[in-house]
């Protein structure tokens, strides 16, 4: 397909992008820890060069593409983003990811979060500045660097943030970010095994499912968290 490369994003990502096997018309992902020299051209389209030089020009026998739109970060937002983008074919993404794609099979595996929390290739490590209120310590923090981003190493789990929080958000002055406003969108993006309801919804990029397995005292803490 034109502009397109073949590629393979994980979970959420994946979804959203549909490119386990060819991606959407117009969409390009590029993975890799390399620098990409961007310079911008008019109409707001930009040129991909290979290779350039000092002043940014392209070298001699260097391919050079053109895009509508630049997606940095490969994370669950930019796959999103990327893909909405795509969808019309009227356009030509380019998707930029600093990490590697996503063929760490722990990234696959619910268990693999043992690895890929701490793994340099795929997580990026971050740490905060030291903490006065914990005898400065440094607290780990870490962060997807891969096609998927944070999404891909999170252990296969799917969370939604407390409506709690969304409501201060709008009450802070974002407007329509209140649980009422992004709930059709949480809806909109899932594919819940169980089957729709008031609060999750089927149809949407994102396959979501229980837990296979129960433990009896797991869901004793549930209950009595009701």
């Amino acid at each position: 397909m034109n502009g397109a490369v073949a590629s393979s994003v994980t979970r959420d990502a994946r979804a959203a992008l549909s490119i386990a096997t060819e991606a959407p018309l117009g969409l390009r992902i590029a993975a890799t820890t390399r620098s990409v020299s961007i310079t911008k051209r008019i109409r707001m389209r930009y040129l991909i060069t290979g290779d350039v030089s000092s002043t940014g020009e392209p070298m001699p026998g260097s391919v050079a593409e053109i895009f509508d739109f630049i997606v940095t970060g490969a994370g669950s937002a930019g796959c999103v983003v990327a893909s909405r983008l795509s969808e019309s074919s009227r356009h030509r993404v380019l998707l930029l990811e600093a990490g590697p794609r996503d063929r760490n099979p722990w990234i696959h595996i619910p268990l693999g979060y043992a690895k890929t929390y701490v793994s340099s290739t795929v997580n990026w490590r971050f740490e905060t500045e030291p903490q006065p209120q914990l005898g400065n310590r440094r607290l780990y923090l870490p962060r997807g660097k891969t096609l998927g981003g944070s999404s891909s190493i999170n252990g296969m789990v799917y969370i939604r943030g407390n409506h709690a929080d969304y409501d201060e958000w709008r009450q802070r002055g974002c407007e329509g970010w209140d649980w009422d406003s992004v709930l059709p969108f949480f809806k909109k993006a899932e594919n819940q095994t169980r089957g729709a309801d008031e609060f999750h919804g089927v149809g949407g990029p994102l396959h979501v499912s229980n837990q296979p397995g129960r433990f009896g005292l797991a869901d004793a803490v549930l209950e009595a968290c009701v």
